[in-house]
């Protein structure tokens, strides 16, 4: 009898420098965080850069991606860590030292990865099709995982960022759109229905 496949565990290092300050010509790996909620809380998007799917255009997003993680299982949490503004940085603080009664999280995220093959051309290798993620924040031993640092990113230091990491526990059913090439794509479960009461 066979056994069941263990979930393979999905990892992405970013590179900040590259989701701060694209160029076409380097290819590396780069993340944004486009929309962010935890509790009644939601955070900016108030940074200006080019995406790699249209590199000429700038738009705004709440944070770039440092380090995503996740299990790969449909109930295994999600780990993000990504460079914010210092306004979010403010709401981030607010929300770790006073508000934290409500713990829904909700996120939309997309990360982008070079094809050197034949396309030779940058694609979405991680990403909510557009449509953010409900869960709530990952608890570790009875604390929350939600962490600042205070000190500002010697990365990039224009414009002026903080690093905010984020567990996340999904809620309900999502689809995650993932891809190895610019033409290799699928789909992966990520969370479950609760049980009917």
């Amino acid at each position: 009898m066979s056994m069941p496949t263990a979930p393979v565990g999905i990892e992405h290092d970013c590179d900040v420098v590259q989701g701060y300050q694209f160029k076409k010509d380097v290819q590396l790996k780069c993340g944004f965080v486009n929309k962010l909620k935890i509790g009644d809380v939601e955070f900016e998007a108030d940074q200006d850069i080019n995406k790699p799917d249209a590199p000429d255009a700038k738009v705004q997003v709440v944070g770039v991606i440092k380090y995503f993680k996740w299990g790969g299982g449909e109930v295994h949490p999600g780990l993000f860590e990504f460079q914010i503004s210092a306004d979010n940085k403010a709401k981030a603080q607010e929300l770790i030292q006073n508000r934290l009664d409500k713990n829904n999280c909700e996120i939309d995220f997309e990360i982008f990865n070079f094809d050197s093959g034949k396309a030779k051309a940058f694609y979405q290798c991680f990403h909510t099709g557009g449509s953010p993620f409900n869960g709530v924040l990952q608890k570790e031993a009875g604390a929350f995982v939600l962490s600042l640092n205070d000190t500002a990113s010697s990365e990039v230091e224009q414009p002026e960022n903080f690093l905010l990491v984020v567990g996340w526990n999904p809620q309900g059913t999502h689809d995650a759109q993932m891809a190895t090439s610019a033409s290799s794509k699928f789909v992966k479960p990520w969370g479950k229905e609760s049980a009917a009461a």
